[in-house]
């Protein structure tokens, strides 16, 4: 697709195509159309939300408004790695409790992070996309750890 005509031939053809079947029609049961269309995955993981973003497409380029703009938008994934600063105390997972600033921020900030995670896999899984996000959290490396993982250079979250 080379051409803004032929995008939007695409699209029409791709969503007639899929006005007939099913909502709940996964996205894999008709991948091969839109590749003969020239449109690859991301458009949605079922027939439902396929026809949805194709429609809010076709709708900005042919009458673009503020708000058709922003559906549009707000539904693709477009973050797949996120890096957060937390340079608070004694920041670990397990035997950190009564040391310098392990209080509310670390169950924060962990809390923070899985919940994160969970709303990009969704996201992701919503589009059709098979990607795995990535969280990092950095935050101070403390060599005399007293016995907890604050000396690790690197420990996967949990959960």
């Amino acid at each position: 697709i080379e051409t803004l005509p032929a995008l939007r031939a695409a699209l029409r053809k791709a969503e007639k195509h899929i006005s007939s079947l099913p909502g709940d029609t996964p996205y894999s049961e008709f991948h091969y159309r839109f590749q003969e269309l020239g449109l690859e995955r991301g458009w949605g993981d079922t027939a439902e939300r396929v026809y949805e973003t194709i429609h809010l497409l076709l709708d900005l380029l042919e009458a673009p408004d503020p708000c058709t703009l922003e559906n549009f938008v707000g539904r693709i994934p477009m973050v797949f790695n996120v890096v957060i600063l937390s340079p608070h105390g004694y920041f670990a997972q397990a035997n950190v409790l009564g040391y310098p600033d392990t209080g509310g921020q670390v169950v924060y900030i962990l809390d923070q992070v899985r919940a994160l995670e969970n709303e990009m896999l969704l996201r992701i899984k919503q589009q059709g996309l098979d990607i795995t996000p990535r969280i990092l959290i950095v935050t101070r490396l403390l060599p005399d750890a007293h016995g907890t993982t604050c000396g690790q250079r690197l420990e996967k979250v949990l959960g």
